[in-house]
């Protein structure tokens, strides 16, 4: 009798072979250039510890656009600020979008979140935040005195420094802290603030916990990892708590003094809107 089984063996190796190099090269040939990676992990073991030197060094090679690939997953990753702009100023009604069906890192905080929304969910709060920002004065000089005002202890402290070598992150995340709730609630914190210092925790307790390996996975692999990296999760979840909580006791402060004709901020247009029944509003900016 004979044996075929070396025969069957070396055809299925073939096939399988010449199956995954058309598939790469038919899928290389629809995407910008990028470098080629490994099967089912992609590009992902060549990262290091430092993704964004590393890509930033793949730039160089690859151009503007270019696609990598990561466990399964295609990036395309923008280089330049043209490019970004591009994509997301000039063509961003095509590039707005998050793809529905697949898991990312910010959906631990939920499915109703403002960072997984997209198409009209997105463009409808889009609308409101920049129709409303007009309202406050944005682009007019007295709302760039307003800016330079929350800049001014930033000056302050840099000048008190003379200088000298020194770690500015706390300053600068005043800063940033700062020019968000004065736009949001008209309000702002020292750096010594209990509050402020309490939101800064969260956020680092955000940043910690997006090691480079979770920033770039999503998909369902990234589903899987996460059941197995539950102190992240935890410390997330529980973060996410911490925020809301925060924004409750400002609704909370707020509604007391509430004058829907006396609109001195974004929360004051929030809770104008979400209080009109039967607006497309509605169903985003809701106090609940």
């Amino acid at each position: 009798m004979i044996d075929i089984l070396p025969e069957i063996r070396t055809f299925a190796y073939t096939f399988v072979i010449a199956s995954l190099v058309y598939f790469l090269l038919w899928k290389k040939r629809k995407s910008p250039p990028g470098p080629y990676g490994l099967p089912i992990v992609g590009y992902y073991p060549f990262l290091g510890k430092d993704p964004i030197a590393t890509i930033h060094q793949l730039s160089k090679k690859y151009g503007d656009v270019m696609c990598i690939n990561l466990l399964g997953e295609d990036y395309w990753i923008l280089n330049s600020y043209e490019a970004i702009e591009e994509a997301l100023v000039t063509k961003g009604e095509i590039f707005a979008g998050r793809p529905s069906d697949e898991f990312n890192f910010l959906g631990i905080f939920g499915e109703n979140t403002i960072a997984i929304w997209e198409g009209e969910q997105w463009r409808i709060p889009q609308k409101f935040v920049l129709s409303h920002l007009a309202q406050l004065g944005m682009g007019k000089s007295e709302f760039d005195l307003r800016m330079h005002g929350i800049f001014d202890s930033v000056e302050k402290y840099v000048d008190d420094h003379c200088g000298q070598p020194h770690d500015y992150s706390i300053i600068i995340n005043e800063f940033t802290i700062n020019t968000i709730t004065a736009l949001v609630c008209s309000k702002q914190y020292s750096y010594t603030d209990p509050t402020f210092q309490h939101i800064r925790k969260l956020l680092q307790n955000v940043f910690s916990s997006m090691e480079y390996f979770n920033m770039l996975l999503s998909g369902n692999l990234f589903k899987y990892y996460m059941k197995f990296t539950t102190q992240a999760d935890v410390k997330l979840r529980n973060n996410f708590g911490e925020f809301r909580d925060y924004v409750s006791s400002l609704l909370k402060e707020r509604e007391a003094t509430f004058d829907e004709n006396n609109c001195r901020d974004l929360l004051d247009y929030w809770l104008k809107e979400s209080r009109k029944p039967n607006m497309k509003l509605h169903s985003h900016l809701n106090s609940r």
